[in-house]
């Protein structure tokens, strides 16, 4: 982002909000708020609002049946379009049944190191840059901003 981010700071200043998906998962109903009231509209509809995760990511234990359930998917648009309840009920059993969640030792470290070595300096700048436009609350895994060359 830090190549990218920059110009679009400049031309647009204030008009632009950046956001953290960090801070959706950690908090939603505060996330939407606050986009709500950078935009000047009304957040009410966020107070009471039931958030739930739509398109979660996780491993399947049978490639065959998740094959199945993507033709499901596909073929039923319009019944889970008119019946989302229905779709929420069949997909938490489907990922009871069919899913497990990812395990973290399945990334070789080397994998890990190397590409904590090659983002670090981007995620510097780019904290750097957000930081210089006033934007704060930034997360923990942009690290410490780039020093300033004297």
């Amino acid at each position: 982002y830090d190549e990218f981010i920059e110009p679009w700071l400049k031309i647009y200043g204030k008009d632009i909000k950046v956001v953290f998906f960090d801070d959706l998962v950690k908090d939603p109903e505060r996330f939407m708020t606050g986009i709500c009231n950078w935009l000047e509209i009304d957040p009410g509809f966020y107070r009471d609002y039931a958030f739930s995760v739509k398109n979660r990511s996780l491993q399947f234990r049978s490639a065959p049946i998740q094959k199945l359930a993507v033709k499901a998917n596909t073929a039923g648009k319009l019944l889970w379009r008119k019946n989302p309840g229905l779709k929420d009920k069949l997909l938490s059993f489907y990922y009871r049944f069919n899913g497990k969640p990812f395990e973290r030792d399945e990334i070789d470290s080397s994998v890990t190191q190397f590409l904590r070595e090659h983002f670090e300096p981007h995620n510097r700048r780019l904290h750097s840059i957000l930081s210089s436009y006033g934007v704060d609350g930034l997360p923990q895994w942009l690290g410490s901003p780039e020093p300033v060359a004297a």
